[in-house]
């Protein structure tokens, strides 16, 4: 098996970035509430559902990107993910608010084309984890 070295380091890359959102927002779950809420893209249950999944969904995700049998679906998963953060993102700024984009908990920025460019790129770097994955190549 052929190691593509620019594959790997994608995948610690997005794995960290997923395991410091996870953290941040199972260690202080109710700040994650508030920070989905003032998206306000959803009722009060489904911010709820979101508050407490997408945390464990994330690491979960993260943990069987590092599995050799998982790694190709979780990554493509993940990809999906970001796309749906990018877009709730793009949705603020088309609104005008201006709001923290809650990615990372106290390590945040405010929604804009920084938080945007950041989320496309970790969707990239998964989805070509996810493509190498695939080939036997990273």
């Amino acid at each position: 098996m052929k190691i593509n070295y620019f594959a790997a380091t994608l995948r610690v890359v997005v794995v960290s970035a997923v395991a410091v959102s996870s953290f941040a927002h199972l260690g202080n779950p109710y700040k994650f509430i508030g920070e989905v809420a003032r998206y306000g893209l959803t009722s009060p249950a489904i911010t709820l559902f979101l508050a407490a999944f997408l945390p464990l969904l994330q690491l979960t995700l993260g943990i069987a990107m590092c599995i050799k049998s998982t790694a190709v679906v979780s990554s493509g998963i993940m990809s999906g993910l970001f796309f749906s953060y990018a877009l709730a993102q793009l949705m603020v700024v088309i609104r005008g608010s201006e709001i923290s984009c809650g990615c990372f908990g106290d390590l945040s920025m405010n929604v804009g084309s920084k938080s945007i460019l950041l989320t496309i790129t970790l969707m990239v770097s998964a989805l070509i984890v996810s493509y190498s994955d695939q080939k036997g190549t990273s």
